[in-house]
């Protein structure tokens, strides 16, 4: 990858540069939060607390916070091969006009992979804006 064609940065150097960051990002986020006073620190709160609810569900226990946070990993990995292999294969397959259509892709395949995309994306975008609010 060339920047401003001068300088070559390999995927390491990126990822390693985007590691760094991401901890000045959260390094300053802690400091602020720590110097914040107490009417922020209410809306900032970190673990399981009464006030904590998604869907309904109140998540004031250690384990239900870890349930939470588990599932928002475990979804984060699910979104990524979503956006990486699902979306450009629907993309490259079945959207892309100039390639030949005929028996290069099966139907019934097709319709799958856009239905359970389409689901997955709406059903992640709902759970994704309660756990936001």
């Amino acid at each position: 990858m060339y920047i401003c064609n001068m300088v070559q940065l390999s995927p390491r150097v990126i990822s390693r540069v985007f590691m760094v960051w991401m901890t000045i990002i959260y390094t300053t986020f802690v400091i602020i939060l720590s110097n914040t006073s107490d009417k922020y620190k209410e809306f900032y709160r970190l673990g399981p607390h009464e006030d904590l609810v998604i869907l309904g569900i109140q998540i004031d226990t250690i384990p239900k916070y870890w349930f939470l946070v588990t599932y928002s990993f475990v979804n984060s990995i699910f979104r990524t091969l979503s956006h990486s292999y699902i979306r450009p294969w629907i993309l490259n397959n079945i959207q892309n006009e100039q390639k030949e259509k005929v028996n290069v892709v099966d139907h019934k395949l097709a319709y799958e992979m856009i239905t359970i995309s389409t689901i997955y994306e709406w059903t992640d975008w709902l759970l994704y804006m309660n756990i936001l609010l």
